[in-house]
């Protein structure tokens, strides 16, 4: 149960409110892109859309990353020297997410040719994809597009 699979697994993520990203700057910097009230959308690569939620707390390092019960994420998830064990770089980051609506994984949302990236972050454009999902997770269209978290 160790590792980035354990730290980014979606049912964590959903019962914790977060979404994780590291191994390296690319990855943790673009979780450090979100800001408070940003919209996300959780892809599961090979499988679809799985979650839709609100930014509710800045990117941090999972060590720091404190729960409403006091825990830090690493703790709750039986990581605490995760990232002690690994450059400062490399760190493992969470941001807050308010969960909206999800779906298991063997639920994810998804259609043939939809819009997927393996970007950590990206704004959706494709047309079809939005619609898609502003049906599927009842999204109200206040914006032309929705940043994705794949």
């Amino acid at each position: 149960d160790a590792g980035h699979s354990y730290v980014r697994h979606w049912q964590h993520c959903v019962s914790f409110g977060y979404l994780a990203a590291g191994g390296g700057l690319r990855w943790s910097g673009a979780l450090k892109k979100l800001s408070r009230g940003d919209e996300v959308l959780a892809y599961q690569s090979g499988k679809g859309y799985v979650g839709y939620g609100i930014v509710s707390d800045a990117a941090k390092p999972i060590h720091r990353f404190e729960l409403a019960d006091g825990r830090t994420l690493a703790e709750a998830l039986n990581q605490p020297g995760y990232n002690e064990n690994h450059p400062e770089d490399e760190w493992e980051y969470a941001v807050g997410v308010r969960w909206q609506r999800q779906f298991d994984l063997s639920e994810a949302r998804t259609f043939k040719g939809a819009f997927a990236s393996t970007w950590v972050v990206c704004k959706l454009s494709d047309p079809e994809t939005v619609r898609f999902l502003r049906k599927e997770f009842q999204i109200e269209d206040r914006t032309t597009s929705v940043p994705a978290i794949p």
